[in-house]
């Protein structure tokens, strides 16, 4: 299995773990509204259900983007190498490993701490369409670009 190919799985089952338990939260949250019964304080109702609505609204969004994040994942070939990078692209750098697709944080696959970036991260946006030799400058830091797959 490429390094590519295991970074793949790999994302996709952290996205489908957080996409299921925010869909877990949010069937909670609505047997919690259906379980509020209206009581003699009136505004006391009122309160909790805005504040389990406000709950709903915040895991609503994350579950957006966690499925827009699975979309582009499920749409990077992971047989196709990289000339230049490009989202879908594994960069090896002087100063270690980025996947450019989503921005997810780290992960390790086969002892590679790899570093998940969208290609709109300041630091994506600076090696997009870069090949290996190129050199950037990102946070006083010099990257040099060692391969990209």
């Amino acid at each position: 299995m490429s390094l590519k190919t295991a970074i793949l799985t790999e994302t996709k089952l952290s996205l489908e773990n957080k996409i299921a338990e925010i869909e877990s939260a949010l069937a909670d949250l609505q047997a919690s509204i259906a379980g509020e019964t209206k009581s003699s304080a009136g505004d006391k109702y009122e309160t909790s259900r805005e504040m389990i609505a406000q709950e709903q609204l915040k895991l609503s969004k994350q579950l957006s983007i966690h499925q827009q994040h699975l979309q582009i994942i499920r749409g990077i070939d992971d047989t196709e190498i990289y000339n230049y990078v490009k989202i879908g692209s594994v960069v090896t750098t002087n100063m270690g490993v980025f996947f450019i697709a989503v921005s997810l944080g780290f992960i390790t696959v086969a002892d590679n701490k790899i570093a998940l970036i969208s290609s709109s991260s300041p630091i994506g946006n600076l090696m997009m369409g870069k090949k290996s030799g190129d050199k950037f400058n990102f946070n006083q830091t010099q990257y040099e670009i060692l391969t990209v797959a």
